[in-house]
């Protein structure tokens, strides 16, 4: 049951209070009183408050657009075919040496480095030279679209241990549509054969991201797609997004018996030593047990920051326009963090949406460039939105369950080894 911002398990006599991050323990009074008036003064807490000053200390994610250029030419490509309406170009090892310096001498919390383009597999030198500069300590990712394979390649994501994510749009039909080359032919055959060769001696590949747009997005059976890639590659981790210019983007159909049956199995598998990814579970149960929120809708320009072939700096690839432009990596840190939060102004967060008081607010999360979108404005009444709050109140009734049977301590320790 879900009351304002409390998600009541009235069996259990609990609330959580999502303002706090909280459970309580109450009466059948108080459980009642609750329920008839809407809300109890004693329980009701502020907004949490958090530090609303973005600085480069915060940033823990660099995004590095080592390609302004792309060998596949999408129909769908927010980036103009990978160029993002600049020169095409490589980042030089020159500027590429720059970078680093400015990495290491102002981003001192920074942890991962995630690889994009364009195509980065294009600029193999330039991203060898980072993970050679930053091999301590650094989770490093790179998103590609699968098309360039070579043993020098391979032998380098080995011995970095890359975290590889590949574009495919589930099957050749679907995905011959889109991602194809400039002289109009599919992509599909060569990069299935080249996500094999990535991961014959092991699972480089781990993540393969697809997108669905038209006809596509509304007709096909995801579950379906999804479990054919599954079997094919071998690979658990597999995200089915729709075009970010479709005008119902954030909605879809959902069951509740199937976010019961998902959030079932999710916490069987913890309780079992098994691991489960469901990312949105995972969210709220960071949250919740870490006890902070996720501050904002999205982590560009606040715990992540995109730099391009130039050096200059956006919150993220799909903000890469002059009007979201935070400075360059030879300006003064001082100037950078001013600019952070005149730009981090312009994004939408969750102070600033219908959201704010939504049960999901403390942990949802969604790309605030796709909600700056003219056709996607009213985020608020998506039927993602109400699979968030439906998912909300499952996650947290499970846990009142574990509460109440004494099993929290196990199930929060088990939680913390996947």
């Amino acid at each position: 049951m879900i009351i304002n911002e409390y998600i009541i398990n009235k069996e259990r006599n609990l609330i959580f209070n999502t303002k706090d991050i909280s459970f309580y323990k109450l009466s059948d009074d108080k459980i009642n009183e609750l329920i008839i008036n809407r809300y109890i003064d004693e329980y009701k807490t502020n907004e949490i408050k958090t530090n609303k000053y973005y600085n480069l200390k915060n940033i823990e994610t660099i995004k590095l657009l080592i390609s302004n250029d792309c060998n596949l030419y999408c129909k769908y490509c927010y980036a103009n075919k990978g160029n993002y309406g600049k020169d095409k170009s490589l980042m030089s090892l020159e500027k590429a040496n720059q970078i680093a310096l400015f990495i290491k001498n102002n981003l001192p919390n920074f942890n991962q480095m995630l690889f994009f383009g364009g195509e980065p597999f294009m600029n193999i030198d330039v991203l060898e030279f980072f993970c050679n500069y930053f091999k301590k300590d650094i989770d490093f990712l790179v998103q590609t679209n699968g098309t360039i394979y070579n043993e020098k390649i391979k032998k380098i994501i080995e011995k970095h241990n890359i975290t590889m994510t590949v574009s495919l749009d589930c099957e050749k039909e679907i995905h011959d549509e889109n991602r194809i080359f400039f002289d109009g032919s599919g992509s599909y055959d060569l990069i299935d054969r080249n996500i094999f060769l990535f991961n014959s001696d092991r699972q480089n590949v781990k993540y393969l991201q697809a997108t669905l747009s038209g006809e596509n997005a509304s007709k096909k059976e995801i579950f379906l797609l999804k479990n054919n890639m599954i079997k094919r590659y071998g690979i658990s981790n597999i995200v089915i997004s729709k075009d970010i210019n479709e005008t119902d983007l954030y909605n879809f159909e959902y069951k509740k018996e199937e976010v019961n049956r998902k959030v079932s199995v999710f916490f069987e598998d913890i309780i079992n030593g098994k691991n489960n990814h469901i990312v949105p579970i995972k969210e709220i149960l960071n949250c919740v047990f870490s006890g902070e929120a996720n501050e904002n809708l999205c982590s560009a320009g606040f715990s992540q920051l995109t730099i391009d072939v130039n050096g200059d700096i956006y919150p993220c690839p799909m903000y890469v326009k002059e009007e979201y432009l935070i400075g360059n990596t030879l300006d003064k840190e001082a100037e950078l963090s001013y600019n952070m939060n005149i730009i981090e102004k312009r994004l939408m967060n969750k102070s600033t949406i219908a959201c704010k008081n939504c049960v999901a607010n403390f942990w949802c999360q969604i790309c605030t460039a796709i909600l700056n979108n003219d056709n996607n404005k009213h985020i608020s009444d998506s039927s993602l939105c109400e699979y968030y709050r439906e998912l909300s109140e499952t996650v947290i009734l499970k846990l009142t369950e574990l509460i109440s049977s004494g099993k929290i301590n196990e199930f929060s320790e088990n939680y913390k080894k996947i």
